[in-house]
């Protein structure tokens, strides 16, 4: 049992899992893990045993869910968004050193010294340049914040495994809030050639364009409120229209497929036997059961080739292919009968014939 524990405690951060008789052996179950991408666990238990078995699996893990919350419990509180003092400094330099980045495009463009980028005026260049500084500044203040955070940290556990939030988030909440845009850009001019009163006629600055320097944490500042209502306010009317609209489009889609079915032949026709497809999806192959796969094969050299698949190559140690068998007698065969050399020979030639086949006839168009 105890050596259980230390296996588990040491693979924490192994983003590989591995399940042996139904126990968890290493790894964290995670939203990267079990979530409904192509290849986790549960797609890989609904391909392999069918949808009881997800049933079963999905009932099981919220029954010990459960549990573990009765007897531990789970909450986020203020100490998990505290970062350690050092680390505000270093967070504070951070934000200072992107800051003057800043300045120095500014001060750039204001003797003339900008060059404008391929295919955008000097304003847009300036605005590029200015946005990727700014935006350096949320992400590398916002690494800094998520190293500092401990295995432990309920904030952290709770994004990793998938249950809410992101890493952006924590960044805002402990380091820096970041750049607010209004439809897709720096806030604009609002009044006279300023975004609002406190700030003088043509300043271009991260302050008055819509930097929120501080944290959620330590509080913003009444500009920087205003500016983050702002860019809040966007978001809740584009959430609203696009639930709208998606809704609407969802409908009509419904409506005018509610008719159209698979028939005995095939074919996918209406109610009135109109036929849409001759074969469904053209190809008659159902969607959910599609999976990716990747060839090795492809992107091998002959060397490489060589060396994994050709049993007779120079480069073959006869004290290591002794080790590939538990009869020693098999190795001492494949290098002494003739027939069998010639029978490994013609297999290595047909896996490099089907390699060239693979590359210039079934996926010549791949890179």
């Amino acid at each position: 049992m105890e050596d259980r524990k230390i296996r588990n405690w040491a693979s924490s951060k192994d983003k590989n899992i591995l399940i042996s008789n139904g126990e968890l052996l290493c790894g964290q179950l995670t939203k990267g893990q079990v979530g409904n991408t192509g290849g986790g666990v549960v797609h890989i238990i609904w391909k392999e045993l069918g949808p009881e078995a997800v049933k079963t699996f999905l009932s099981s893990c919220q029954e010990v869910i459960n549990n573990w919350l009765v007897l531990h419990g789970m909450t986020v509180g203020v100490s998990d968004i505290i970062a350690r003092e050092n680390t505000m400094v270093l967070i504070r330099s951070t934000l200072n050193k992107q800051l003057k980045k800043v300045q120095k495009i500014i001060t750039n463009s204001q003797i003339g010294n900008l060059k404008s980028q391929p295919g955008k005026s000097m304003i847009e260049s300036f605005e590029a340049q200015v946005n990727q500084q700014l935006n350096d500044a949320r992400d590398k203040s916002g690494n800094i914040a998520l190293e500092d955070l401990s295995q432990t940290n309920r904030l952290r556990n709770m994004v990793q495994a998938g249950s809410k939030g992101n890493n952006i988030n924590i960044s805002q909440i402990m380091a820096c809030v970041g750049q607010q845009n209004v439809e897709g850009k720096r806030i604009g001019f609002g009044f006279n050639k300023r975004s609002l009163p406190h700030f003088s006629k043509d300043d271009f600055g991260p302050e008055s364009k819509g930097f929120v320097q501080n944290s959620y944490f330590l509080g913003l500042t009444p500009s920087e409120l205003y500016f983050h209502a702002m860019g809040g306010r966007e978001g809740l009317i584009d959430t609203a229209v696009k639930t709208a609209e998606t809704g609407y489009i969802s409908r009509r889609l419904m409506k005018a497929l509610e008719d159209v079915m698979v028939k005995y032949d095939g074919s996918i026709r209406t109610s009135k036997d109109h036929i849409i497809q001759f074969l469904y999806g053209e190809d008659g192959v159902s969607g959910e059961h599609i999976e990716d796969m990747s060839i090795d094969l492809l992107k091998m050299d002959n060397p490489t080739m060589e060396k994994r698949y050709n049993f007779l190559s120079k480069d073959m140690d006869r004290e290591k292919l002794k080790h590939y068998f538990s009869d020693p007698e098999i190795a001492k065969t494949i290098f002494d009968d003739p027939m069998v050399a010639k029978d490994l020979q013609d297999e290595f030639n047909q896996i490099i014939e089907d390699r060239d086949v693979l590359r210039n006839t079934i996926f010549k168009t791949s890179t």
